[in-house]
């Protein structure tokens, strides 16, 4: 029998980036027992990475050290390719806490693990800790929206054409943060107005002028959150002119269900929202520019970039394959399929893979 003397207060924690699953599962091992805390989906491997742990430890006490340091690494050596790793330093992948964020997040931190980039993930951040982690060095990248940057975090007033907005917070994040802007992808995430296809179609509208004309022809509702009410039909007054519909105020999603019932006629939506997935909606062009222009643009640290020579060009690839459809269907696959939001982030990136060579 091989006995060790270890002080009973001695344990050891340590985390690790589960790349397979997308998913950071912590494991504390204390000697006479073992606390796991992790995901059921993971189990099975928590309970085996574990026993070879403790295994390692009983049968040579000298390798511990060597077991712990090979587990932490395990993360950037599981994801990137077979050629030693690209660049100076992790970059730290920033994620705010929903849906959208959390899945572009994690395309751009698998594309440029699977590049041979170390990567650390900081997911689900509230807004205003993420936009302070990016000053501070905690977070490296993280993808944001024009009119976000614009108006939350530089307190700039608004501006409603697209390009505008983009060279505005550019040359502001790169003057007063040292932190770049890189190419903006062609997905709009603002406020909008939808309609159900086949009620668009025989109203003949595609505009929200067109919405505007018909409703001073016949009566049609218009349904909205109360919150819209105060700060978004005032800018479209001003822009369209008087609001020619009946006004109901209801909860979001009561919205969509209200519109195949025939009880409303137009709603308000958020552009990307899973909801619109599918051929079953038509969203409305803002052709007069009511509303301040949401694109996603990734945002990134100069330093990051310096440290760490092609990941610009890596992420600019990934952006550029974004689309409003993509974009929707991803969030609907997370929203009302019950999606893991790391799956869906990793079946998109292989489906897009080949095309970031």
């Amino acid at each position: 029998m091989i006995s060790m003397f270890v002080p009973a207060q001695i344990a050891w924690s340590f985390q690790r980036t589960d790349v397979y699953f997308g998913t950071s599962v912590s494991y504390i091992i204390i000697l006479g027992g073992i606390i796991l805390k992790k995901n059921l989906k993971k189990k099975l491997l928590a309970l085996t990475l574990c026993a070879g742990f403790i295994l390692s430890a009983a049968g040579c006490g000298s390798n511990s050290s060597a077991t712990s340091s090979a587990t932490q690494t395990q993360s950037s050596a599981s994801a990137a390719p077979t050629s030693e790793a690209v660049g100076k330093k992790p970059i730290i992948v920033g994620s705010k806490d929903f849906t959208e964020s959390k899945v572009l997040a994690e395309i751009y931190a698998l594309a440029l693990e699977n590049s041979g980039y170390q990567v650390k993930r900081a997911e689900s951040l509230a807004s205003a800790v993420i936009r302070e982690s990016i000053k501070t060095g905690d977070v490296d990248l993280y993808p944001e929206y024009t009119g976000t940057a614009l108006v939350s975090v530089l307190g700039l007033d608004p501006i409603y054409d697209k390009d505008e907005v983009y060279k505005t917070v550019k040359e502001q994040y790169e003057k007063q943060y040292d932190i770049a802007i890189l190419d903006p992808a062609d997905v709009n995430d603002s406020e909008g107005l939808a309609v159900l296809a086949t009620r668009a179609k025989e109203l003949g509208i595609s505009t929200i002028s067109e919405a505007w004309a018909a409703a001073q022809k016949q009566k049609l509702v218009f349904s909205c959150k109360a919150e819209f009410t105060e700060a978004q039909i005032p800018r479209l007054e001003q822009v369209y002119g008087k609001l020619p519909f009946k006004l109901s105020v209801m909860e979001h999603t009561l919205s969509f269900s209200a519109a195949k019932s025939g009880n409303v006629d137009v709603f308000s939506v958020y552009t990307t929202e899973g909801n619109l997935a599918g051929d079953e909606w038509t969203v409305l062009k803002d052709d007069l520019g009511a509303w301040v222009p949401y694109y996603i643009i990734p945002v990134i640290r100069n330093d990051a970039l310096k440290a760490n020579p092609g990941a610009e060009k890596i992420i600019n690839l990934v952006t550029a394959t974004f689309t409003t459809d993509n974009v929707i269907k991803m969030n609907a696959e997370v929203d009302a399929e019950g999606k893991e939001y790391d799956d869906v982030a990793r079946e998109y990136y292989e489906s897009i893979k080949a095309s970031l060579n």
